[in-house]
């Protein structure tokens, strides 16, 4: 006897395809096929607690499936023995992706040289906490470097990327460019690459003498010079303007940009005109810069969520009506990036299990000398895991909080159709809006989810005839197009 999977999710299709009427996903196998209004009854109709599905067919019920696709959904995730043998999977297929992302995913290690900032950007989450501060010192970067061994777990240094972040790094500011080059010298000394996330106001002094220990810059920018302005203000001169300076400046010496763009419905319909900006200056093609949207978090306990899946609609909808949006990478709409990637590979990313790397293998010291497990965290005493600096003092069990942090540790979480891919959502927003370790904070995964598939119904229909991806199709009484891809420990 079979039970129906509780990761099914179905989108109608709205035109037909060969009988199939719906697109059916399993979000813990990762599975897509197109099925008819029968299969979609059948399954559904298993969530009754009377109901179970067998290939002999009991007088419990009251549709009939060949044994052929009994055995094939049954194969592609969508079916299971009982509840137990699915959490099962879902136990087994989290801890063996958590361990192989800590062993072979590159190690994120973030610098905290001040938490100063020179902007005041009205959703900066930072100044929620009055996070301002002097600068770090040679002593506590010494220790920094000496102390890695003691605490990160996987030191290949071919595998890490030390990212210098803020407050801003790049400010005129208490002999903190010294210090920032420091840090980026010691790194080059160890073999890391490097990275600089920047408000981009500073980039233009600093780069000149220091774009050979750069490999990455992260500038964010949030639309044309009035809208950005107004959002990310810099009192006393114009920030804009001292960031395309910026950018001028380290497109010139050949470094690779990720330029983010923090994006809501406030700066939204401005995107075009920041695009056209860009191209102007002609940096679009050049290999070196990448724009990315970001949707806006919003944060402090009085702030709800965003329609995320409304901003997504928003952002596709403009789009496909200004040719100069295709600019911008969309991969910051988690459920739009695995779905642009199973396009492209027939697999879901491996990372599913996680909401973030505060989760994997995450770590950010301080000018202070605290450790902590998440970026956002950062800064905040009571939130961090242990100390560096003067000695290493780790707490394991402040640790485990962010690392075991997932969707299994709540009847809440397990039971939602997102669970083995949201990893139990962002804690750090969940500790923020209720103050509360235990508590879920809910992102808009499957909102993206459903906006992605359902924008690209037309591309899995297409490929789900002609049996030539990773999409299967599959009626009642036969199986049309047949997926026979291994999906990890979950190919019985």
């Amino acid at each position: 006897m079979l039970t129906s999977s509780r990761y099914n999710i179905f989108i109608p299709l709205f035109d037909s395809c060969q009988g199939a009427s719906f697109l059916l996903f399993n979000t813990l196998s990762g599975s897509i096929d197109l099925v008819d209004d029968v299969i979609h009854d059948t399954l559904l109709s298993l969530n009754s607690e009377d109901k179970v599905l067998c290939k002999e067919f009991g007088n419990n019920n009251d549709k009939n499936l060949a044994d052929e696709v009994i055995d094939y959904l049954d194969r592609r995730g969508y079916l299971f023995m009982n509840e137990d043998e699915e959490m099962e999977h879902f136990d087994l297929l989290y801890k063996t992706f958590l361990t192989f992302h800590r062993q072979n995913y590159p190690q994120s290690v973030v610098v905290i040289p001040t938490y100063h900032c020179n902007l005041q950007c009205k959703y900066c989450w930072q100044r929620l906490h009055n996070m301002d501060s002097g600068v770090i010192t040679d002593e506590v970067i010494n220790r920094l470097f000496s102390s890695l061994p003691e605490i990160i777990e996987n030191m290949d240094e071919k595998k890490i990327e030390l990212v210098v972040f803020g407050g801003e790094p790049l400010m005129d500011y208490q002999d903190l460019t010294k210090k920032v080059t420091s840090i980026l010298k010691k790194s080059k000394e160890h073999g890391f690459a490097t990275k600089i996330i920047t408000n981009g106001t500073g980039l233009a002094d600093f780069i000149d003498d220091n774009y050979q220990l750069i490999d990455l810059i992260q500038v964010t920018i949030d639309g044309p010079p009035e809208i950005h302005n107004r959002r990310r203000p810099l009192p006393g001169a114009d920030s804009f303007d001292l960031i395309l300076k910026g950018l001028d400046r380290a497109l010139k010496c050949k470094k690779f940009i990720n330029l983010r763009v923090n994006v809501d419905f406030e700066n939204l319909p401005s995107l075009p005109i920041l695009a056209n900006i860009l191209e102007e200056h002609g940096w679009l093609g050049n290999g070196l810069l990448d724009v990315h949207l970001a949707p806006t978090k919003n944060h402090g306990k009085n702030e709800t969520p965003g329609n995320q899946g409304n901003i997504l609609q928003s952002v596709l909808k403009l789009r496909d009506e200004n040719e100069l949006m295709k600019i911008y990478n969309l991969d910051g709409f988690s459920g739009y990036k695995y779905i642009e990637g199973f396009k492209e590979t027939g697999l879901l990313p491996l990372h599913r299990f996680f909401h973030c790397e505060a989760q994997t293998n995450f770590w950010a010291f301080d000018l202070r000398g605290d450790v902590y497990a998440c970026w956002d965290a950062a800064g905040i005493p009571d939130l961090s895991v242990g100390k560096f600096s003067p000695e290493v003092m780790m707490d394991k069990e402040k640790l485990s909080i962010w690392r075991d942090h997932s969707s299994l540790e709540s009847e809440k979480c397990k039971k939602c159709k997102i669970a083995p891919n949201c990893g139990g959502g962002c804690l750090f927003m969940a500790i923020e809006k209720s103050n509360d370790f235990l508590s879920n904070y809910c992102d808009p995964l499957l909102a993206d989810y459903h906006q992605a598939i359902t924008t690209n119904l037309d591309w899995f229909k297409e490929h789900a005839e002609l049996g030539d991806h990773a999409v299967g199709l599959v009626v009642s009484d036969r199986v049309i197009s047949e997926i026979n891809l291994e999906y990890g420990l979950l190919d019985r």
